[in-house]
């Protein structure tokens, strides 16, 4: 595909990582995976001014979800480290994807938060059964 293609396709939001993919909602994601999920590509979109990150993960390769704080501070943690080049930090969570177990949690206030717990890295993930297959740290 072209430079111009590509560009065009991620201004009218159906390109970049999540192209061609099914958004799942959060809570779909926290109940169908009660063990986490392995990321295995990142970005943060920006709309109108609200930023957000949309991951892919191995569990399920057709769908992306989005997320809140937490995981916004996580990519952008990624991408500061790896000096604002996020190509790069797609190509190592495609190598060694990053475990993560989301859990909603209500503050004594009433508000509900996503808690994030890294889990560790894994190399491969049989997508049938959702096992790690080698590279298992340290579940």
């Amino acid at each position: 595909m072209s430079r111009l293609s590509d560009i065009a396709k991620k201004t009218v939001g159906n390109g970049g990582l999540t192209g061609g993919l099914e958004k799942i909602k959060l809570d779909e994601v926290i109940k169908a995976y009660p063990d986490g999920v392995s990321i295995t590509g990142a970005e943060i979109v920006d709309n109108n001014g609200n930023s957000f990150p949309v991951f892919t993960f191995a569990e399920d390769a057709s769908k992306y979800f989005s997320g809140g704080k937490a995981l916004r501070e996580m990519v952008e943690a990624w991408i500061e480290d790896y000096d604002g080049d996020l190509s790069a930090v797609n190509d190592d969570l495609r190598a060694e994807h990053v475990k993560i177990k989301m859990r909603k949690v209500t503050t004594k206030g009433g508000k509900t938060f996503t808690a994030v717990t890294i889990l560790g890295t894994v190399k491969a993930i049989d997508t049938e059964t959702g096992e790690v297959i080698s590279g298992k740290e340290p579940f």
